[in-house]
C-alpha cells in the first residue's frame, strides 16, 4: 500500500470520528447503523447520512443536500462537518417545508426551506423542477400544496 492511500484512509477515519462524536450530540449514534452505506437517523421521514470522509449528503425527506469538504475555500474557518451538524439539528429543531408547485395536474417544481438557528423565517435551500417544460406554460392553472415535515430520531 501506498503512502497517498494511507494518508486517504486516515483523513476518511479522523473525519468520521469527528463526524461521529459530533453528531452524537444531537442524537443517539447506537440507534444508527454506521456499517451501511446510508446511514438513517428518521426512517419514517427519510432522513438520513451518506459519509464519503470529504462529502456528507443529509437525505431528507425528499431532497438531499451536499457538504464538501474545503466548498468554502474563501473561509478557512468553514468547517463542513460542523455545517453539517448545524442543517441537521435544524430540521430536528424546526422541521423542513416543501411546496409543490403544480401546473394544472402535474407536479412542476418542488422548493424546499428550512430555518436557520435562531430565525422563524424559512429559508429556501434546494428548488427542484419535476416537469421543466410544464412550468413554462402560462395557461395552466398554478397550485401550491405545503407540506411541513419534522423530524426525529425514529
Amino acid at each position: 500500500m501506498n503512502k497517498i492511500k494511507i494518508d486517504e484512509e486516515l483523513h476518511f477515519e479522523t473525519n468520521k470520528n469527528y463526524f461521529l462524536s459530533e453528531l452524537e450530540k444531537i442524537v443517539d449514534i447506537s440507534l444508527i447503523d454506521i456499517s451501511e452505506e446510508y446511514w438513517i437517523i428518521d426512517s419514517v421521514n427519510d432522513l438520513g447520512i451518506i459519509f464519503y470522509g470529504d462529502e456528507i449528503i443529509v437525505g431528507f425527506h425528499i431532497e438531499h443536500i451536499h457538504f464538501y469538504e474545503g466548498n468554502q475555500v474563501e473561509d478557512e474557518d468553514y468547517d463542513f462537518i460542523k455545517e453539517t451538524i448545524l442543517f441537521i439539528k435544524s430540521l430536528f429543531l424546526n422541521g423542513a417545508r416543501f411546496d409543490h408547485i403544480y401546473k394544472g395536474k402535474k407536479e412542476a417544481c418542488v422548493k424546499s426551506y428550512i430555518k436557520d438557528m435562531g430565525s422563524n423565517e424559512w429559508q429556501l435551500v434546494i428548488s427542484s423542477f419535476t416537469g421543466f417544460f410544464r412550468s413554462l406554460t402560462p395557461f395552466l392553472k398554478k397550485t401550491v400544496e405545503t407540506e411541513i415535515i419534522k423530524f426525529k430520531q425514529q
